[in-house]
């Protein structure tokens, strides 16, 4: 377990973004004496499965209008249960409970954490967050 004084962070990015979003601000913390982590959301960052067609070149707009994306078939259940289980490893190092901070888009998977997991947070910060009703998607 991680000795820290100070409340560990966990960031999660928007939509059609990824854990470098938050370069520059993890280090920042972790000056500070925090514990701070991201993750690429699953379809997202390393996890990103583009078209095939997407990358031939020159684009054909025809086949990448009608390809199917792999991505289409990530639930919200995916994204919350990954963020679910980065919290549950933050909280096992440090002992504490987070500070988790969620942007844009990561506004409902924030939501949908705190649901689940809220014995962990310590706060919810959205940042310019998507904070929907219960029930309420984002289409």
């Amino acid at each position: 377990m991680v000795s820290a004084v100070k409340p560990p962070f966990v960031f999660v990015h928007g939509g059609w973004h990824n854990s470098g979003i938050w370069q520059f601000v993890v280090p920042a913390l972790e000056l500070q004496g925090h514990f701070a982590r991201t993750l690429d959301l699953p379809g997202a960052g390393k996890y990103v499965q583009p078209p095939q067609s997407y990358l031939r070149r020159p684009l054909q707009m025809e086949m990448f209008a009608r390809e199917y994306s792999l991505s289409a078939n990530i639930t919200q259940q995916q994204r919350t249960s990954a963020v679910v289980s980065l919290i549950e490893d933050v909280v096992e190092q440090t002992g504490q409970k987070v500070i988790l901070v969620a942007h844009s888009l990561g506004g409902l998977t924030a939501s949908a954490v705190t649901e689940s997991i809220p014995e962990h947070l310590l706060i919810v910060v959205y940042l310019t967050g998507f904070m929907l009703p219960p029930g309420m998607t984002a289409l």
